[in-house]
């Protein structure tokens, strides 16, 4: 590797460590049980990257913002406190190699509430729905316009059954029971 190479790749590296600092989440406890479970959908297959974080935007005083995981297309965190949330932004990289990848930040709109808003009063479990990008032609020296559409799929109850699996398998989340519990709740009761 020649001198170039090798601080283009050191370059890279630091790069991605303060992405991941900039976007950082703190801890929740697991045995908290005023916290609630808010997820939803978000269909990436018409963008020009895939999705990997997503900023849920508090409103009101002394309100807590949060950054959500994605797994296979659905966001979720499981930490959050009563409040008004919606969907601020979210983002993804274009790129079969992480460290190299092109970083994409979109930013869903916030003036007023969009179609992702919930208030949460007391602990369950919130969904903010299913979208999809949808791209919308812009002129060549344009930033790339998208529109967010809603889904009829997947639905509430195939978040609840997929939060459940995803929760229960990996040892990181299935110490948070009130929220597991809350989630069983949902499907037992076939709301």
């Amino acid at each position: 590797m020649d001198r170039r190479s090798a601080l283009g790749l050191m370059a890279a590296t630091a790069g991605a460590g303060l992405v991941g600092c900039a976007f950082s989440s703190k801890p929740v406890d697991p045995s908290a049980e005023d916290l609630s479970v808010i997820f939803g959908f978000i269909d990436m297959s018409d963008a020009p990257s895939n999705i990997k974080w997503v900023s849920l935007k508090a409103y009101g005083a002394g309100a807590s913002s949060y950054r959500a995981g994605v797994e296979d297309g659905m966001f979720f965190h499981v930490g959050v406190k009563p409040g008004a949330y919606q969907v601020e932004r979210f983002g993804g990289d274009r790129s079969l190699i992480p460290v190299f990848g092109q970083p994409y930040e979109y930013d869903w709109g916030t003036r007023g509430r969009n179609s992702t808003a919930v208030r949460i009063e007391r602990p369950g479990v919130f969904f903010m729905g299913a979208h999809r990008y949808v791209s919308q032609p812009s002129g060549i020296f344009e930033q790339a316009k998208f529109e967010m559409q809603p889904m009829s799929s997947p639905g509430e109850r195939d978040g609840w059954q997929k939060l459940l699996r995803i929760m229960e398998a990996d040892p990181s989340l299935s110490t948070y029971r009130h929220q597991i519990r809350r989630i069983r709740a949902k499907l037992g009761a076939g709301q």
